[in-house]
C-alpha cells in the first residue's frame, strides 16, 4: 500500500491517484471524517457544518466530547436526521476547476498552509467573493473544496480552520494558521439514490397513494427508495395494535393517523423525500377539491376496498381524469394478489371486473375464491372484522407494483392491464374454503390480461371509449 501511495505522490500513477483521491485523503495524518449531505455548487457558497458530540461521564459529571464526524449541508435542518448532539458552524463551499490535475495532500504529513493556499488560488475567478467572506476574521470554521479534474470527474476535500488570518491582497492564509484535514463522504440525495439502486430520473415525478394500510405502507417506502421524491398520501384510518404484524409501522405509532405516521416514518428514515399526508377519505378530498387527480403522474389505490375503488373508477371516467391509476389488493389467506392498471382512454376498467350472479348478487370475476363464501374473521370482544392475510403477502405484490410503476413512468401505458399473482391454497383449503375456477385453471403463478380480454361489453364507461 505504501508503495502505491508513494508512487502516487511522485506522480507515477496519476490516473489511479486522481481516481482514488478520497481514499488517499482518508489515510492522511490526523484526518477527520465528514458527511456531505448536499450537492455542491459551481461557485462560492455559504454552508453550515455541524460537529457531532457524544456525552461521556467523568467523575460523576457529564461532558460533551467532540467526535471525528462532521456534517455538511446548505440547510441546517438536514442535521436533525442525526440524533447526536451537534454544534453548528459557518463554512464555505468553494468550486475549483483546474486545467491541471490536483493531487491529494501527502498522506505522510499534516496538512500544510501551502496546500490550502494552492487550492484557494485555483479559484481566482471568485477572488472578490472569497475576499468578502474570509476577511471576516474567525467567522468561518470550514472550507469545503469541490475540485473538477481535467478528466471531468469531481472530488472533494475539506479543511477545518482552527485559527487563521487571511491576506486579501495576496489571497493566502498567513503563517500561524491552524488547519485540520477532512475526508468527505458524499451522501447527498443523488448519491444515496444511486447507491441504493434508485433512479434519479424519477425524482421529478409526483405520485398519489390512496390508502396507508398493509400494502400502502410498504409500497410508499419502496416508492421513496426508488428515486421518486414527491409523494402524497391519503388515508383517514388510525393505526391500531392489531395492525402492526402486517404493517410497516410499529407500536410507537399506534393511535395516530396512518397517513400522518407514514410521512413521519419516511422523513425520519429516508432523507430528502417530499412527502405529505392528508387525514381524510379520498371521497372527501375530491369533494372539497383539496386534491386534483390530474396533478399526478400516477395515482395508486392501495385501499383494497372494492366499493371505494368502483366509486373512484366512476369518478375518474365522469371527470375525464387523464392520469393513469393503479389498483392493488390482496385476497385472503395468501391465495393471491392483483394489480389493475388503467387509463380512461383505453377499454377495460375496474367496473369490468364485476358481474351479477344468478342470485343478482355482485361478485368479483378476478377472484381466486369461489363466490358466495364469507372470509371475514370476527375479533373477539371488539366487534370488528378483518380479512386474514400476512405481511409477506403484501410485500410480494409491492415488489411487482414497483416494476410496473417504473415501466409506466418511462414507457407510458399502451393498454389497460390486469395482473394476477396466484398464491397458495394451503391455508385456504385447510379452513374448508373452495377456490374459484380461475384459480384452478391458472397454470402459471402470473397471469396478465390486456383490457380487451377482461372488458365487459355492457360496461357503461368502456362503451364510450372508441
Amino acid at each position: 500500500m505504501k508503495e502505491i501511495l508513494t508512487s502516487g505522490i511522485d506522480k507515477k500513477n496519476i490516473e489511479d491517484f486522481v481516481t482514488e483521491f478520497n481514499s488517499y485523503v482518508i489515510l492522511s495524518k490526523d484526518v477527520k471524517y465528514s458527511k456531505l449531505l448536499m450537492d455542491t455548487a459551481d461557485k462560492v457558497t455559504n454552508i453550515k457544518c455541524a460537529v457531532k458530540y457524544k456525552q461521556r461521564r467523568i467523575k460523576n459529571k457529564i461532558y460533551n466530547i467532540e467526535t471525528d464526524r462532521i456534517l455538511i449541508s446548505y440547510n441546517e435542518n438536514d442535521f436533525r436526521m442525526y440524533k447526536n448532539k451537534v454544534t453548528v458552524y459557518n463554512g464555505l463551499s468553494i468550486y475549483v476547476e483546474s486545467k491541471d490535475y490536483i493531487y491529494p495532500p501527502d498522506w505522510r504529513k499534516e496538512i500544510d498552509i501551502g496546500y490550502v493556499n494552492y487550492l484557494i488560488n485555483r479559484s481566482l475567478d471568485e477572488e472578490k467573493v472569497i475576499n468578502k467572506y474570509l476577511s471576516e476574521k474567525g467567522k468561518y470554521k470550514f472550507l469545503i473544496f469541490t475540485i473538477k479534474q481535467p478528466n471531468g470527474k469531481s472530488v472533494n476535500i475539506g479543511i477545518q480552520l482552527t485559527r487563521y488570518t487571511f491576506d486579501q491582497e495576496r489571497m493566502i492564509f498567513l503563517n500561524g494558521a491552524r488547519f485540520s484535514l477532512l475526508s468527505i463522504d458524499p451522501i447527498n440525495p443523488k448519491q444515496l439514490c444511486i447507491r441504493g439502486g434508485g433512479d434519479t430520473e424519477l425524482s421529478s415525478k409526483k405520485i398519489l397513494v390512496i390508502g396507508c394500510g398493509s400494502i400502502g405502507g410498504y409500497l410508499i417506502e419502496q416508492i421513496a427508495k426508488s428515486g421518486i421524491n414527491n409523494i402524497e398520501v391519503v388515508d383517514d384510518d388510525i393505526l391500531k395494535e392489531e395492525n402492526i404484524y402486517r404493517h410497516i409501522l410499529g407500536m410507537e405509532y399506534v393511535g395516530r393517523y396512518k397517513s400522518e405516521a407514514i410521512c413521519e416514518y419516511i422523513k425520519r428514515n429516508i432523507p430528502h423525500i417530499n412527502i405529505t399526508g392528508t387525514q381524510t377519505t379520498i371521497e372527501e378530498a375530491l369533494e372539497d377539491e383539496s386534491i386534483n387527480l390530474n396533478n399526478y403522474d400516477l395515482i395508486i389505490s392501495a385501499i383494497g376496498n372494492h366499493n371505494i375503488n368502483r366509486w373512484l373508477n366512476e369518478y375518474i371516467h365522469k371527470n375525464d381524469i387523464k392520469s393513469t391509476i393503479m389498483y392493488l389488493w390482496n385476497e385472503v389467506l395468501d391465495i393471491g394478489n392483483h394489480i389493475l392498471i388503467t387509463n380512461n382512454k383505453y377499454i377495460g376498467c375496474y367496473e369490468c371486473l364485476f358481474k351479477l350472479d344468478d342470485k343478482d348478487e355482485i361478485f368479483d370475476r378476478t377472484s381466486y375464491c369461489r363466490n358466495g363464501q364469507n372470509y371475514t374473521v370476527q375479533m373477539q370482544g371488539c366487534g370488528s372484522e378483518y380479512l386474514p392475510y400476512s405481511s409477506t403477502h403484501s410485500l410480494r405484490i409491492v415488489t411487482y407494483a414497483i416494476d410496473f410503476i417504473k415501466k409506466i413512468i418511462y414507457e407510458g401505458l399502451e393498454c389497460n392491464i390486469l395482473f394476477s399473482l396466484k398464491g397458495t391454497d394451503r391455508y385456504f383449503k385447510k379452513l374448508g374454503y373452495s377456490t374459484s375456477n380461475r384459480f384452478d385453471k391458472q397454470d402459471n403463478s402470473v397471469k396478465i390480461l390486456e383490457g380487451e380480454k377482461f372488458k365487459q361489453n355492457e360496461c357503461e364507461f368502456c362503451k364510450k371509449i372508441q
